[in-house]
């Protein structure tokens, strides 16, 4: 080795939500973490522009452990700190059914919401390996063809039927067929995210509570990792050479695949979200959602989120989601135009005007699990554990997760090595 080379125990890659809460909990040790961007906070990250604050993607805090909620109790309920019960619908041709759609069948028209009903009590169980036939054996045709095959299509933008039928796991709401007919008591079921905390500084207010807690002159930032050394356990950033003794990674997992030169099967894939935000002139026409699901073609969009009705204020301000395939050629431009009209048919615009907006490609954005992939990425992280190599995170570890998640496994990691 060079007698100039840096030399670091915890070598940290990327200054996401994951990054941060690893190395927040190594104060006092030797750790660098390197960031390609010219700003920390990953996909965490907030606008504040013309009276309007928007997040890079619609990020939103269920924290059901107590450990995070007491971590983090004093921004969680100060001045800045919104709390919501969830209040969320699915666009259903001309009307609007709650969510989960599964739930809340008995909100269609009579003779669909029969046709739902006796799909769930005859459907075919003989066949669930991947996601789509999970779909139809856990729920029948009417409702997975209503609602969660087109919409899951849209959001993936993948044939369902490359999915894992746990791709989703805990945040996909399953339910036999009995606590369905029972829910229809029940104005709204409550699910894993039924209320949720958000900061009037936007996601970024998190984000910034780690930065708080950690050295920051160990960030180097627009540091892009060009090859990493598994063996020597030397990454070479911008080019010059770090040695390091354990190598944390929150970057996505085929990037780490590729940067180390590992061999693999082709098994990774993922799709892309182009993310809109967009602020207007005039309240809004809506004002109790939080966010709309838009199954339906007509569309371009999947979801769209209110701003405005999260924290409690007007004007108008909306998140708009948009999935393409993973090797998709975005036109902005072109997505932003149909997205205006979009809005007009879809009854979430009518006389207000845009008089600002900003957008994000997110790519990755949600991670297409399969078991092929999962046993390939077990394979591989197994043997990278042997050289000092951990991968945390939503797409360190490939996977579909929340916020709290990530956190809490960076902890965990901490406690293990």
């Amino acid at each position: 080795m060079f007698e100039n080379m840096k030399k670091t125990k915890y070598l940290i890659i990327g200054a996401g939500i994951s990054g941060l809460a690893f190395a927040s909990k190594k104060s006092g040790e030797d750790y660098i973490i390197l960031e390609k961007e010219n700003e920390p906070g990953g996909y965490c990250r907030t606008v504040k522009r013309n009276g309007f604050v928007w997040d890079y993607a619609g990020h939103f805090f269920h924290f059901r452990t107590r450990q995070l909620q007491e971590e983090f109790y004093e921004l969680l309920h100060n001045e800045s700190a919104v709390f919501q019960t969830k209040q969320t619908a699915i666009k259903y041709k001309d009307d609007y059914v709650d969510y989960p759609f599964q739930f809340n069948i008995h909100q269609l028209p009579k003779e669909e919401f029969i046709e739902c009903l006796v799909d769930l009590f005859t459907k075919d169980t003989d066949k669930m390996d991947t996601f789509k036939e999970m779909l139809y054996a856990k729920f029948g045709g009417g409702i997975s063809e209503k609602f969660l095959i087109p919409y899951n299509q849209k959001l993936y933008a993948c044939d369902l039927n490359k999915l894992d039928r746990d791709a989703m796991g805990r945040f996909f709401p399953m339910a036999d067929p009995v606590q369905i007919v029972q829910s229809f008591k029940k104005e709204q079921l409550s699910s894993y995210n039924d209320s949720f905390y958000y900061s009037a500084d936007g996601a970024f207010a998190f984000v910034d509570a780690f930065l708080k807690r950690i050295d920051a002159s160990k960030i180097q930032y627009n540091a892009e990792i060009e090859k990493i050394d598994t063996e020597t356990k030397i990454a070479y950033v911008n080019g010059e050479e770090i040695s390091y003794e354990y190598l944390i990674s929150t970057i996505a997992f085929p990037d780490l695949l590729q940067i180390s030169n590992t061999p693999h099967a082709d098994v990774f894939s993922a799709n892309q979200v182009l993310v809109f935000n967009i602020g207007f002139d005039g309240p809004s026409n809506d004002e109790k959602s939080h966010w709309i699901y838009y199954p339906e073609d007509k569309y371009c969009f999947y979801r769209v989120g209110y701003y405005n009705n999260i924290l409690r204020r007007q004007p108008m301000s909306l998140y708009v989601e948009i999935g393409y395939k993973q090797d998709a050629e975005i036109d902005v431009q072109t997505a932003y135009e149909q997205t205006l009209i979009d809005l007009k048919k879809a009854g979430i615009v009518d006389e207000q005007k845009p008089v600002d907006y900003c957008y994000m490609i997110m790519n990755p954005a949600y991670v297409h699990i399969s078991r092929e992939s999962q046993m390939e990425k077990e394979r591989i992280m197994k043997e990278y554990a042997s050289k000092g190599i951990h991968c945390v995170g939503r797409y360190g570890s490939w996977t579909y997760c929340s916020i709290e998640d990530c956190i809490l496994e960076a902890y965990e990691l901490c406690n293990n090595i």
